[in-house]
């Protein structure tokens, strides 16, 4: 008896261990976010990484340290937090990351890459992003600002997945419009 109670405390320890270790899309560390808004986009990314067939993470984390650290001291802080995050997925752990510490006078924001992602979005993209994030949580909307990261990160990765199907059906049209065509002008000449 005593073995099997010492062996469904072990379980119940191990169980609550591997729980408590899960990870969300969004980790506001900072308090940036309401509870509700925190829940939103949690729900908005899971739903968004599901749409990339699981492909490519999208993850942020907010937090108030990156404040005197020299540059790639946070690009190293963004790299631990992307492998932190468990944000890369598939093979190549491909996703991006949103690193934010909006708790001094000024706004730190850094976009970190990895996998296909690199090449999905470019670095002219993720700067562009960056600026247009920063500008959200300086005017005092942190909600807005993450959200828009999400929202651009999922459309520069979910466009980029689709458009080689584009390219196989205007590839496919084009040689039925010129095989269709061949054939009426043979067709008339005789």
């Amino acid at each position: 008896m005593k073995r099997i109670l010492a062996l469904v405390f072990v379980f119940m320890v191990a169980f609550s261990v591997v729980a408590s270790a899960e990870t969300f899309p969004v980790q506001d560390d900072a308090g940036l976010l309401t509870n509700e808004q925190w829940q939103n986009l949690c729900d908005d990314v899971t739903s968004k990484i599901a749409k990339l067939d699981n492909k490519h993470g999208i993850s942020v984390v907010t937090v108030d340290y990156l404040s005197g650290l020299s540059d790639d001291e946070i690009d190293k802080e963004a790299q631990y937090a992307f492998k932190k995050q468990n944000c890369g997925l598939g093979d190549d752990k491909s996703g991006v990351l949103l690193l934010v510490d909006a708790s001094t006078n000024s706004v730190i924001v850094k976009i970190y890459k990895n996998g296909k992602a690199n090449q999905l979005i470019t670095d002219n993209k993720a700067v562009s992003i960056e600026r247009k994030v920063c500008d959200r949580i300086a005017e005092g909307d942190a909600y807005g600002g993450i959200d828009r990261f999400v929202n651009e990160s999922y459309n520069c990765l979910a466009e980029k997945n689709g458009s080689f199907a584009i390219w196989i059906a205007v590839g496919v049209a084009v040689a039925l419009a010129v095989a269709v065509g061949g054939f009426v002008f043979v067709k008339r000449r005789k």
